[in-house]
């Protein structure tokens, strides 16, 4: 039985992340519910059927509080000046970032983190 190394992949990461209102629920590129609750047919490579979740996309345009968010060149720029310094401040290594309209990918190498600051740093909104 092989063991499992709980550091396999040396504490690199790929995070993905989109504007506001722009990837909803029921999106014709495929979506996915929280904590996986419902099983949505389809994702961007293989759409679900036209028009199966119509309803419930328009039901969530409906409910944004806000207008979608569309990033600027200007916006994108100082995004990443403001990521990238905070990875830096926080002993991240970002390796690669790329910030689109309405969304962004990065590479980053995270430093260990002991128990409590896994509680701290779970979910981290910008």
């Amino acid at each position: 039985m092989a063991l499992i190394n709980p550091n396999a992949w040396h504490n690199f990461y790929h995070c993905i992340g989109s504007t506001y209102g722009t990837w909803l629920r029921g999106d014709r590129r495929g979506f996915r519910t929280h904590q996986h609750r419902q099983h949505v047919q389809g994702d961007y490579k293989q759409p679900p059927p036209q028009g199966l979740f119509e309803p419930i996309f328009e039901y969530s345009k409906q409910t944004l509080k806000h207008p979608p968010v569309k990033l600027t060149s200007q916006q994108r720029k100082i995004l990443c000046h403001a990521l990238i310094q905070q990875l830096q401040d926080d002993h991240a290594q970002p390796i690669v970032l790329a910030i689109a309209e309405n969304h962004f990918h990065l590479l980053a190498r995270f430093p260990e983190l002991n128990s409590d600051q896994h509680t701290t740093h779970k979910t981290h909104l910008i």
